[in-house]
C-alpha cells in the first residue's frame, strides 16, 4: 500500500520535533547500508522523467536519483549507497548560482561535512507547506559557502538559501577542480520527529524519495512511483520565474534554481 494512503492518520498524532544527536554509521541510510536495506528505505531508480519549461531555461538533472552513473557517465562506487545515487544532481548554470528553496520550511540541519558532502543544509517541511501528507526534509550539499541561517530559522518558497558551488568534490574522482553542482537528496517521514547526526538530519521511520516525487503529484514512495505505466511517469516542474513570480501560480513547490526567461524563445 502507498505511503501516502496509510500515514495520514499517524500525522494527527505527530509529536514535536525530535533533535537527538547520534551516529549515521549505524542508520539505514548510512552509505555504508546493506543494498537490501536501502533498497527497503526507497533508494531504487523509480524512472521518473522531468518535463522542462519550453519558455524558460531551468538548469537540468544531470544524474537522476537512483542511478549508477555520475554526471560524466562514469560508475558510482559499490561501498556508497551500493553504488545508487541517493539524490539527484543538477550541475551550477554557473558557480555562485543562488540555489532556492523548494518549499516553505524550517532549518534543521547545517554541517561543513568535508570530503564528498562539502556544506550542506537539511530543511524540514510540514505536510501544509507541500500539500503532501507527509514531512519532507529537503538536503542541499556542495554549497559554496555555508548560509549565515540559523537553525529554526523560517523559510519560504523560491527563497535564496545559498549559493551552488563544489565544496566536498575537490580531489578523488573530480580532481583539484571539483565539481560545481547540488546534489538534492529528499527524504520523507510519517511524523516531525527526526534525528540528527554528522552530516544530516533524519526522520525517523522515514524514507529516501526520488527527489522529483515532490512534483510529480501522484505519490512519493518509489514503489509508488513505480507501479504507475513508464509513460505516465512524466513530471512537469514547477519554477520561478525571472521576475520572482512562481509558474504555475499558487504553486507551493519550486525548482531548485531559477529559470530565466530563453533568450531565443521556446525552442
Amino acid at each position: 500500500m502507498s505511503l501516502l494512503r496509510c500515514w495520514p492518520v499517524l500525522l494527527l498524532l505527530a509529536p514535536p520535533a525530535l533533535a537527538a544527536s547520534g551516529d549515521e554509521g549505524g542508520s539505514p541510510f548510512s552509505p555504508g547500508a546493506p543494498p537490501e536495506t536501502l533498497r527497503e528505505r526507497g533508494l531504487v531508480a523509480t524512472g521518473l522523467k522531468a518535463v522542462y519549461p519550453r519558455e524558460a531555461a531551468c538548469p537540468e538533472i544531470s544524474s537522476p536519483f537512483g542511478s549508477e552513473t555520475r554526471y560524466d557517465g562514469s560508475r558510482r562506487p559499490f561501498q556508497a549507497y551500493g553504488g545508487l545515487h541517493s539524490g539527484m544532481d543538477i550541475s551550477c548554470p554557473e558557480e555562485g548560482a543562488p540555489l532556492l528553496v523548494i518549499a516553505d520550511g524550517t532549518l534543521v540541519h547545517k554541517v561543513a561535512g568535508g570530503r564528498m558532502v562539502g556544506n550542506r543544509v537539511v530543511f524540514r517541511h510540514r505536510p501544509e507547506d507541500t500539500g503532501h501528507p507527509v514531512w519532507l526534509y529537503s538536503a542541499y550539499q556542495h554549497l559554496a559557502d555555508m548560509p549565515e541561517l540559523e537553525i529554526g530559522a523560517k523559510v519560504t518558497a523560491g527563497q535564496p538559501i545559498g549559493a551552488c558551488g563544489r565544496t566536498g568534490t575537490v580531489g578523488g574522482h573530480y580532481g583539484a577542480q571539483g565539481y560545481a553542482h547540488l546534489h538534492l537528496t529528499v527524504y520523507l517521514g510519517p511524523t516531525a520527529e527526526y534525528s540528527t547526526t554528522g552530516r544530516s538530519a533524519i526522520p525517523v521511520g522515514g524514507r529516501f524519495i526520488d527527489p522529483l516525487a515532490i512534483y510529480f503529484g501522484k505519490a512519493l514512495d518509489s514503489d509508488a512511483v513505480l507501479a504507475f505505466p513508464e509513460a505516465e511517469r512524466i513530471v512537469v516542474l514547477p519554477y520561478r520565474g525571472p521576475d520572482g513570480a512562481p509558474v504555475p501560480a499558487g504553486t507551493r513547490l519550486v525548482w531548485p534554481f531559477a529559470c530565466p526567461a530563453r533568450r531565443d524563445g521556446p525552442p
